[in-house]
Parts: C-alpha cells; structure tokens; sequence
C-alpha cells in the first residue's frame, strides 16, 4: 500500500513503507496487475464537498450531465487529449478519449484540472489523471446513455431492453466501434437513441 505522488503517461510513482523496514519510491505500470483499489481520506469532503468517505471500487453510475454536477464513483465521456500529474499542473501528457470513472474532484472552478479520472475498461479511453471541465462531455438533455455488461448480458438483450428489437444489436455493435459479437463483464457500451 502506498501514496501516489505522480501520474506521468503511463507509470505510476507510489512511495511506501513497506520495502525492507524503510520508506522507498516505487514505479508500477498501470495495467491494473498492482493496483487494487483506493480511497478517498475523510477529510476530502473539505476540499470537494462530496461525502465524507467515500471509497472507490466498482460501484458508481453514470453521468449523463458534463462536468457541472460530477461526483465521484460517476462514469463520464471524457473528451479531452490530454490528462496532468495534478489539479493545477502546467503541462499534461496525451491520452485517448472515452468513458472513465470520476475519482477525485478538487476545487471545481478553482483549480485548472478539477477532475481526476481513471479510463473504464472497454471504454476507450487511456485517461489517468487530472483533465479541465471542458473535457468532461454529455448535457442533462441529449447525454450518451451507457450500460455496464454484466454476466448473461448479450448484445441482443441489450437491444431489445434499449433498442426496442433484438435485431438492432448491430447499431450497438457500430456505435462502439465492435469488430466481434462479443462482449465481456464489466465493459461499458454505448447505447444508441431510440
């Protein structure tokens, strides 16, 4: 277990206790083979206003609102290209757009990167770290809807759940720009309009 003190591309810098009775620096690629989980302290809610103790894992839905009413555990369409090693960093790294879930949000209309974001899998999106408010896409009135797979789900049911008819699966299959019938737990689609 340790801190993260900087996100550059795709490392992270964690510093520990744990490495031979001594504190140390630790470089982890993100792949998700190290990483577990994280927290939120309870004093966040002094720097955000969110609820005090929230913790991350894989609850959270999404957010079809933009930037404006963000909260953290929500999954949003990133818009951006670029994502920074803190809220008020100068120069940012490229990443990919796509969906990804709110982690952190740090003085909104104050800080220059307001957002921190971690890429969905499936999304798209190579996002890992802080982005502006501007690239947090979607509108309370015309937002992308999203379903999160879960196991038993195919593209037919989906179809017929949001589509109305199994036999529109391949609208799904465009929008998301799948080669394959298959899909797997966990992946966030987009839905298409009725």
């Amino acid at each position: 277990m340790g801190i993260v003190t900087e996100v550059n591309g795709s490392t992270i810098t964690v510093i520990e206790g744990n490495m031979s009775d001594a504190v140390g620096y630790r470089h982890i690629a993100v792949n998700g083979r190290y990483i577990r989980g994280y927290g939120v302290p309870k004093y966040a809610s002094k720097a955000t206003g969110a609820d005090a103790g929230t913790t991350g894992g894989e609850s959270g839905g999404t957010s079809d609102a933009g930037a404006g009413t963000c909260k953290v555990g929500d999954i949003v369409n990133f818009t951006g290209g670029k994502h920074y090693t803190n809220a008020n960093a100068a120069n940012g790294t490229a990443c990919k757009p796509g969906k990804a879930k709110v982690t952190q949000v740090y003085q909104p209309g104050k800080a220059k990167h307001p957002y921190h974001l971690v890429a969905v899998s499936g999304g798209g999106s190579t996002v890992y770290g802080w982005v502006d408010a501007a690239d947090i896409g979607g509108s309370a009135s015309g937002g992308t809807r999203t379903h999160t797979v879960v196991r038993g789900d195919t593209l037919w049911a989906l179809a017929s759940t949001y589509l109305g008819s199994g036999s529109r699966y391949k609208e799904i299959m465009r929008l998301n720009g799948l080669t394959s019938e298959i899909i797997h737990v966990g992946q966030v689609l987009k839905m298409p309009a009725k």
